[in-house]
């Protein structure tokens, strides 16, 4: 396995938490030292997404992604911080479509262009 393919397989663990229900979310969050710090979800999907961005065989994949990446986006928008607490996790439909959005990401095939896997 390459050093992108885990890369990858960070990018499908950040994603996997974005699917995950609220309460297994929020618990996850607590366990991992972050007791206020809901963007911690959005912040690790970030970092691996644009770390392996270009190099995404399945463009079905790519373009799950981008949604995702861009919901996102629309959620760290100037006045709607209240979406980054528990509650909103609970509670916010935008968290509902970040849910549906993670899940049918996960649903795509996860690879790295082949040309790609040396580096």
């Amino acid at each position: 396995m390459s050093a992108r393919d885990d890369q990858l397989a960070l990018l499908r663990t950040a994603t996997q938490k974005l699917a995950e229900s609220a309460e297994v979310q929020i618990a996850g969050l607590l366990q991992d030292g972050f007791t206020h710090m809901v963007d911690e979800l959005a912040l690790q999907f970030d970092d691996y997404y644009r770390s392996v961005r270009h190099w995404v065989a399945d463009a079905q994949l790519a373009a799950a992604l981008v949604l995702l990446d861009e919901a996102l986006e629309e959620m760290s928008s100037p006045g709607v911080e209240a979406l980054w607490s528990f509650d909103a996790l609970r509670a916010a439909p935008e968290w509902q479509r970040i849910r549906d959005l993670a899940d049918a990401t996960l649903a795509c095939h996860w690879t790295v262009h082949p040309a790609d896997r040396e580096q």
